[in-house]
């Protein structure tokens, strides 16, 4: 099976895992609402992460960011019930 075949998938941990890329198949992960990226040596992040509407939760502490793209900021933030 390929991640893309997940598409119920709601919650991924990929931290501290030594990934300098960004894996894309991510992004077509649309139920995903908790993303942890943390502690991956990642440099930049892809603008489409904005795609993701239903992420509630993003990890990104401990990488090695060259590029952060303003679209992370598109991201709908709501406070936790």
């Amino acid at each position: 099976k390929k991640i893309t075949d997940l598409r119920n998938l709601r919650k991924l941990n990929l931290s501290n895992n030594n990934f300098e890329n960004f894996p894309e198949e991510i992004l077509h992960l649309n139920n995903l609402n908790t993303l942890d990226l943390s502690l991956m040596g990642l440099k930049s992040i892809p603008k489409e992460i904005a795609g993701l509407k239903n992420l509630r939760e993003l990890g990104l502490s401990s990488n090695n960011f060259e590029i952060f793209p303003k679209e992370i900021l598109e991201l709908i933030v709501l406070a936790p019930d």
